[in-house]
């Protein structure tokens, strides 16, 4: 979230009110932003790397696991409890930022561009909205892992070939536990985004306290000049 610059012209609420607005059906708007946050680039390439090698590395350990079913399961729990405390968290920041934050703030943050394309307020809302998109999306994937596998028996087999067994497993496992860990570690982002937004909160409102501390000199020194100009 970078590139925000103050607009110089005169603003148009009107425009910004457009902006909040999207018509768009609910998994369209999933899909959206799942592709703009997972994206590769300069940015996030780490996490994108890690998160595909780490996932390689389980889906090799467990399909070559003579207990692939039950260490499948195993897995599938521990991510979702942790995708479920993760979605509480992001929802309940999200929450926070949106009850919490002074009025002149959200309108200073209305008044940054950003990139020409949209306010600062808005890419900032949007990406919350995308984390909880991409968190709910993770859920639901470790949610029907879970139960799928639950329902399955200890020796279940897809196929009677062992190696076509091997590649359709690996393919599934590597698909979901790729995106699940890149879920995980798009919790890096909210945390710095987050920290960006509090401390130019904290900033914003110093900036007032030395304009009240000027505001407030300026007055005294004009009741000093008045009171030595009736003496």
């Amino acid at each position: 979230m970078e590139g925000a610059q103050i607009m110089q012209v005169e603003f148009d609420y009107q425009t910004a009110l457009e902006d909040f607005q999207d018509d768009n059906p609910v998994w369209r708007q999933i899909w959206t932003a799942i592709v703009t946050e997972f994206m590769p680039n300069k940015r996030n390439w780490f996490g994108t790397v890690f998160s595909f090698t780490l996932g390689l590395i389980l889906t090799y350990i467990i399909v070559q696991s003579v207990e692939t079913v039950s260490l499948t399961g195993t897995i599938c729990g521990i991510l979702l409890d942790v995708e479920i405390a993760l979605f509480g968290c992001v929802f309940s920041v999200y929450s926070i930022l949106l009850a919490f934050l002074s009025d002149n703030y959200v309108k200073k943050l209305l008044q940054i561009d950003y990139h020409g394309q949209t306010s600062y307020l808005r890419r900032s809302t949007r990406y919350y909205e995308a984390a909880l998109f991409i968190y709910f999306v993770a859920i639901g994937l470790s949610l029907i892992c879970k139960l799928i596998v639950e329902c399955l028996p200890q020796n279940f087999i897809l196929t009677n070939s062992d190696c076509l067994n091997e590649i359709l497993a690996g393919l599934l496992l590597y698909v979901y536990f790729s995106y699940s860990l890149r879920a995980i570690y798009e919790l890096k982002s909210i945390i710095g985004n987050t920290l960006l937004l509090f401390r130019a909160s904290i900033q914003y409102k110093i900036l007032a306290f030395q304009e009240d501390g000027q505001t407030e000199t300026r007055d005294d020194e004009l009741e000093m000049t008045k009171k030595n100009n009736y003496k």
